[in-house]
């Protein structure tokens, strides 16, 4: 579960300075900075990474969600449940877990866009306002509340913890000329999902749930989650994302 602080050997080549604060560093746009549990962190290739990451099963990029064959469906025949007398009727809230996910997410804006159009390469440094945070989301957005509370008492997790970004000259990027480019994070996310099934047992109806989990890492200069930060840099303004679909904007 705690796979993005547990890096291999080969890869913690800096894990004796791990704990210490992160100095200053201008990342190439195929280096990524790994934090995790304690204040770890390390520079290394994005290649690696990804790889270790894989070695470990840990999925990098949203998974196939569980939920795409599942949309809110009414369980028994409409004419029996519009016959049903309430008497012969024990209505209940039954919650159903699929396997939990552990996954590195999309790219998340940690700066704003840049555009290098100067001699040499651009730098550029995670500015504040940027914000991760921790959700709840239930296809019948009225039993979001049932939810959150039945996970709340059963993994103690609140799901309302938020993460905001504050301008730090520690975590910068270079953007080779003629390239735009923008600080990006990856955070790391443990998702538990499943159905929601309402009603008289036979005749319930199920709705799909999903609840998003980071893990807080503290570093001088930074309050984030754990995961990774780096430059995701394109041709183009909006920049398409390096890890996931669509732009950064």
């Amino acid at each position: 579960m705690y796979i993005l602080s547990l890096l291999s050997i080969s890869l913690a080549a800096a894990s004796s300075a791990s704990a210490a604060a992160l100095k200053p560093r201008l990342l190439k746009p195929d280096e990524v900075i790994v934090y995790g549990a304690n204040g770890r962190h390390e520079v290394i290739p994005r290649a690696d990474y990804h790889a270790e990451l894989a070695r470990t099963n840990t999925f990098v990029g949203r998974p196939r969600s569980y939920e795409t064959d599942h949309h809110p469906v009414v369980a028994g025949p409409a004419e029996a449940r519009a016959n049903l007398d309430k008497r012969d009727c024990k209505e209940e809230d039954i919650l159903i877990r699929y396997p939990d996910q552990d996954f590195l997410d999309w790219d998340i804006p940690m700066s704003s866009a840049a555009h290098a159009t100067g001699e040499g390469v651009l730098q550029i440094s995670v500015t504040a306002g940027y914000t991760v945070s921790d959700s709840v989301s239930v296809s019948t957005s009225t039993d979001i509340s049932f939810v959150a509370e039945f996970l709340s008492a059963s993994v103690g997790i609140s799901y309302t913890q938020e993460w905001t970004s504050e301008f730090s000259t520690a975590y910068q990027g270079s953007i080779p000329h003629g390239k735009w480019g923008m600080v990006v994070s990856n955070p790391r996310v443990y998702r538990r999902s499943g159905l929601l099934m309402k009603g008289c047992i036979g005749h319930q109806t199920a709705s799909n749930w999903s609840a998003d989990q980071h893990f807080s890492n503290d570093q001088q200069g930074l309050s984030w989650v754990q995961g990774s930060i780096s430059v995701c840099v394109g041709d183009d303004y909006p920049i398409k994302r390096c890890l996931g679909e669509g732009y950064l904007n």
